[in-house]
């Protein structure tokens, strides 16, 4: 059995775990170390979203100065915690853990390299009710200074992904994430990839990888109107004042949800060239997992000096 049947297979066996078995304990356990995010105060949006139940799981490949972060999202099941879902299919919550399985496959697969080194994280949480659960309405205050609102609970993986983010940010030269993140990519593309970046040659280096790998994935934009619709209007006149800290909202209403929603992870990402790979519509099918883009990954990171 080739090492992307067996990463497949994996992904599928954790996928099809009941929630209750794969906690998120359970799933951070899978990497080569994990941390309590009750014990790292950096760990703003696992706390939130998780509460005592939420660990950051991380492996690191090779020894090279030269680092790639990729990061899967690992939310082991999502009731949407106060902006709770509809009840109809909510049982499929349990695979918004796919990115997490997704990113320990690959590094399965990954051929390391002496002159280069891959980060893998996953912050794993379950999106449901705890002693302190958070609000809409509350205000998070990131390690960097970004301070975010909840607008909407159910925009939960954003939140642990930026935890991710700025554990490597300033030491990764390219970052990538991949996550079950928005419904709104599922509309946009269908059963496909979601792809978005801010690095044009990235993008299109990934995107000819996929095609050649016959994984189904389109790049969506990036535009200044995204960026823009996340900003919290009522805080411009503190930014004339000097506060040049961002102040951004965690879900915006409207169209353009999987654009919105890698607006606000571009804040966290900064200059870093960044590969974004939204999987909602492609990571699992008649409630079975698929493995999209464990190939195209594989062969992406296996490709790279």
């Amino acid at each position: 059995m080739t090492n992307i049947k067996k990463g497949k297979k994996l992904i599928i066996e954790l996928g099809q775990m009941p929630p209750n078995v794969l906690t998120p304990k359970v799933l951070a356990g899978k990497f080569q170390h994990s941390i309590h995010a009750a014990l790292d105060e950096g760990l703003v949006g696992l706390r939130a979203v998780g509460g005592n139940k939420a660990y950051m799981g991380n492996t690191v490949l090779g020894g090279g100065n030269k680092i790639t972060a990729l990061i899967g999202k690992g939310v082991t099941f999502d009731s949407g915690g106060i902006s709770i879902k509809g009840g109809a299919n909510m049982k499929d919550m349990k695979f918004d853990m796919l990115g997490a399985a997704t990113v320990l496959a690959v590094g399965n697969a990954y051929i390391q390299k002496p002159s280069s080194t891959l980060a893998i994280l996953a912050p794993c949480a379950e999106n449901t009710f705890h002693d302190n659960t958070y609000r809409p309405g509350d205000i998070l205050t990131y390690p960097d200074g970004t301070r975010v609102e909840v607008d909407n609970t159910d925009a939960e993986g954003r939140l642990i992904l930026a935890d991710a983010i700025l554990k490597v940010r300033g030491e990764a030269g390219l970052i990538i994430t991949i996550a079950t993140l928005t419904g709104a990519a599922a509309a946009a593309v269908g059963e496909a990839t979601a792809v978005l970046s801010n690095d044009d040659g990235v993008a299109e280096e990934f995107l000819a990888v996929a095609e050649a790998e016959g994984e189904r994935a389109w790049r969506l934009p990036l535009w200044k109107e995204h960026r823009e619709a996340i900003d919290i209007k009522w805080e411009k006149e503190k930014k004339k004042k000097g506060d040049t800290s961002a102040f951004i909202s965690n879900c915006v209403r409207g169209g353009a949800g999987a654009s919105t929603a890698a607006a606000f992870l571009e804040v966290f990402v900064g200059n870093t060239p960044w590969l974004h790979l939204d999987i909602a519509g492609s990571a699992y099918k008649d409630g079975v997992p698929t493995g999209a883009m464990l190939k195209s990954l594989v062969t992406f990171l296996n490709g790279r000096d």
